[in-house]
Parts: C-alpha cells; sequence; structure tokens
C-alpha cells in the first residue's frame, strides 16, 4: 500500500516520539496513522516496537500478528516474533519463528548470492541458538552456533554463547577456547 504524506508525517512523528520516549505519544500517532493506512504493514511493525520497549509483549505479539498477516514478507517481523516467543518462555516456538524468518531471508534472497544479509542471518542464528540452549538441546544449539560462526569467523557473542554452552555441560576445554576467540 502507498503511503501517503498524511500517513508518512504520523509515522514520523510516532518514531520521534519514540526516540524522545514518549511512547504512549508514539502509539496515538500510530493509530491516527491506521485509520488512514488499514493495511499498511509499517504500522503494526511500529506498534510492536513500541509495545515490546513498553514490556507488553502479549500486545505485541498480536502488532507483530498482524504485520505478517499484512505481509509474512515483512523484514524481521516474524524474528521479532521469535524474540517475544522467547521473552514468554515459549522456546520451541521461538525457534519455529526463527527458523520462519530464515526461510523469508533465504526467499528474498534467492537468485541473488551477491545481496545475502549475513548479518541478518547470523542474528537468527545466534537467537535459535539461545532457544536450543533454553530447551536442553545442546547438539541443535551447537549446530546452529557454528553455522553463525562458519558464517561470520569473527562473530564474536557466537563464539561467547558457544563457551558458555560448553562450559555448562562440562567440556571446560573447548569453553575456554570459544571463550578466547570472542575476545579476540
Amino acid at each position: 500500500q502507498q503511503v501517503t504524506p498524511r500517513v508518512g508525517l504520523f509515522l514520523t512523528e510516532a518514531e520521534k516520539a519514540v526516540n524522545r520516549g514518549a511512547f504512549d505519544v508514539a502509539l496515538r500517532l500510530t493509530d491516527s496513522a491506521e485509520v488512514h493506512a488499514p493495511e499498511l504493514a509499517d504500522i503494526p511493525y511500529l506498534q510492536g516496537l513500541i509495545l515490546t520497549e513498553l514490556g507488553q509483549i502479549d500486545q505485541a505479539q498480536a502488532a507483530y500478528q498482524k504485520v505478517v498477516s499484512r505481509d509474512p514478507y515483512y523484514r524481521a517481523a516474524w524474528f521479532k516474533l521469535g524474540n517475544n516467543a522467547f521473552r514468554r518462555l515459549q522456546y520451541r516456538e521461538a525457534v519455529a519463528l526463527y527458523r520462519k524468518e530464515q526461510a523469508v531471508a533465504r526467499e528474498e534472497e534467492q537468485g541473488h548470492p551477491r545481496d545475502i544479509d549475513r548479518v541478518r542471518h547470523r542474528t537468527i542464528l545466534l537467537q535459535m541458538g539461545r532457544a536450543y540452549t533454553e530447551l536442553g538441546a545442546v547438539d541443535s544449539a551447537k549446530l546452529v552456533y557454528e553455522e553463525a560462526i562458519a558464517m561470520d569467523p569473527s562473530y564474536a557473542e557466537a563464539y561467547s554463547d558457544l563457551g558458555v554452552l560448553h562450559r555448562d555441560n562440562g567440556n571446560y576445554e573447548q569453553a575456554i577456547v570459544y571463550s578466547r576467540r570472542a575476545l579476540e
């Protein structure tokens, strides 16, 4: 859907309000924008960000669900749904949603090997590894952390999480190796 100047102004002002920490004002502005562009996925996405910031995870989840119902390929929407599932301790659901984001990213990049967004993929993998860790699926967590590292050999956060995973599972030598790599 096209963004009219009026809707664009509401969204710009809402983002400014968010940057000032005026979340209630930002939500009112997004509500006004939605009156004029009820199918625009950007609006519930911004609402989801605001509601997450306010700690209103269930309402944020509903906003992100609205995003994917309007545009199932909206960048990072499935990822945000996964993060909110993670916050609600719904780790299996989080993994499934991260996998959905990964599939959307791969589909977007299909046929464009130079356009692969490595930061996006490694971030998805990191969060997926964390969800697997919470589920006690150590082997799955290791695999996705290693995949993130293969994608970016300098990804300190993945090395750190992998080090913690090894430490927590009594593999202290490997924990030291990965922890040192995280610090390099």
